[in-house]
């Protein structure tokens, strides 16, 4: 009566990475190399771990958390050159005032 499920060793470690790679970069999205770097390292293991001809689930949320980490990796770095661009520049004079 005591029957015990063997189920099959998952042993994708690969896909692991990916998936934990893709979590990081997500996080890190907000400085744009930290998002864009560790997106493609997620995107890039997930497409190697892929066994025969389908994605191991960890390998897909891998893949789809590394491509959302470079978009806003990519987003970020435009709000970033963008607050840079419309950054008043004020001109100092010595004399303790600035002109516009």
């Amino acid at each position: 009566m005591n029957e015990q499920t063997v189920h099959p060793k998952d042993d994708n470690s690969m896909a692991l990475v990916s998936m934990i790679v893709g979590i990081i970069s997500i996080v890190t999205s907000c400085c744009c190399c930290g998002g864009v770097i560790l997106g493609s390292l997620a995107v890039v293991l997930a497409c190697l771990s892929r066994v025969e001809t389908y994605f191991d689930r960890r390998a897909k949320i891998g893949l789809a958390c590394g491509i959302i980490g470079m978009v806003l990796g990519i987003a970020a770095g435009f709000v970033i050159l963008l607050l840079i661009a419309s950054a008043p520049s004020h001109g100092f004079s010595g004399s303790g005032f600035y002109f516009y």
